[in-house]
């Protein structure tokens, strides 16, 4: 299981001050761009983000990245990060079942890089399987989207159980409330994520949270992995 961070931050500033805090201590990043829209809150945009790694006021060097668009239209950005792929050593996009169904043209797959569907907590499994199975990468959302900080909701863990009974064979990811309590009620579980996302949770004292995290991997999994997509 792969631990890497969710980084949502209000605006860039605030994202260029926090990056320098986790650059060290991760290979893999999710950054978040939401639109105020599709959820309430708003973050610093894709362009801004492009023009700040441009400009080397973030750096990416030697690390990747995966963007999670929670927009009611993120056709544009997906453009966008398309266009800049290389710059930002982009891995994949991931987006909201809602929007993709407005327009399912949105994840036209290229060989550099993967697509992503994220479902929130009261997204069917089986009644969008057929949309679901097509993705390379599924986004469970352990709580309600749109701010860092808003209650864990268990009941979404098992859905990695149905998803992977009804042969889902793709990577499914963790976002929403990852911490020191609740990883262990994910592993607890039959079936595992094979990344979560911790946000607000590295936030301080990023180290020594990632290296406590890491420590509860083995003692319950020990085919486990840390920092690595």
């Amino acid at each position: 299981m792969h631990i890497y961070p969710s980084v949502l931050e209000p605006n860039i500033k605030s994202l260029i001050s926090y990056f320098p805090q986790i650059y060290p201590h991760f290979d893999h990043f999710q950054i978040d761009i939401a639109d105020g829209k599709y959820v309430p809150d708003k973050t610093a945009t894709l362009k801004e983000i492009i023009t700040a790694v441009k400009e080397k006021r973030i750096s990416l060097k030697n690390k990747t990245a995966e963007f999670h668009l929670m927009e009611e239209n993120p056709a544009e950005d997906i453009a966008l990060l398309n266009e800049n792929a290389e710059m930002l050593n982009l891995t994949s996009i991931i987006f909201h079942l809602q929007p993709y169904q407005n327009n399912p043209s949105l994840s036209p797959l290229t060989s550099q890089l993967k697509f992503g569907l994220s479902l929130n907590p009261n997204e069917s499994i089986k009644t969008h399987w057929k949309t679901i199975k097509s993705f390379p990468i599924i986004q469970l959302m352990t709580i309600v989207p749109g701010k860092q900080g808003t209650p864990f909701i268990p009941e979404v863990l098992d859905k990695i159980t149905e998803l992977r009974e009804l042969g889902y064979k793709g990577k499914i990811i963790l976002d929403g409330a990852m911490n020191d309590t609740t990883l262990p009620i994910v592993l607890s579980k039959k079936y595992l994520p094979d990344a979560i996302c911790p946000g607000s949770y590295f936030k301080e004292n990023t180290k020594e949270r990632l290296e406590y995290l890491q420590t509860l991997l083995p003692s319950i999994s020990p085919n486990t992995t840390s920092v690595l997509p």
